[in-house]
């Protein structure tokens, strides 16, 4: 199967998943949805998240964040080796940080054409938003380099 073809199929079994599960802290999260993106895609993501305890809150979700040794959600992607790319570079599958709501990143994943399967105030579950401005979006490659 052809590597696009693959990102493509693990960002439509992601939607999938999450379809008409709302939004709750620690067990349906942007967190919780990138982790398992990114086991469709065949990757184990040692974040050390599941090791930091649970949480059920916003501060809860900080808190284990900063257990698992992360100040930020980009910090828990830079610290697994994941690339950061250009959004221009963008492909399916890639996972995003956009600015969000109340100081938190928003973690989303790239589902192609400007659009990202993330989060929304709007939306009651995972929902795919067209991006204003990718420029302020960060974006990480779906793939462990190479050694």
């Amino acid at each position: 199967m052809a590597d696009i073809q693959r990102r493509i199929d693990a960002v439509n079994a992601t939607r999938e998943h999450f379809e008409g599960r709302p939004f709750s802290w620690g067990t349906t999260d942007c967190a919780k949805v990138a982790v398992f993106h990114l086991r469709q895609l065949g990757k184990v993501p040692p974040f050390g998240l599941a090791k930091a305890g649970p949480y059920k809150t916003a501060l809860g979700a900080k808190r284990a964040l900063k257990r698992a040794g992360h100040a930020s959600l980009a910090a828990a992607l830079d610290s697994v080796g994941l690339p950061r790319i250009a959004p221009a570079y963008s492909l399916p599958g890639d996972l995003v940080i956009n600015p969000g709501a109340d100081g938190w990143e928003a973690l989303a994943v790239y589902a192609g054409n400007g659009a990202i399967l993330t989060f929304h105030e709007h939306a009651e579950c995972l929902a795919m938003v067209r991006v204003a401005d990718p420029n302020n979006m960060q974006v990480w490659r779906a793939e462990w380099p190479k050694h």
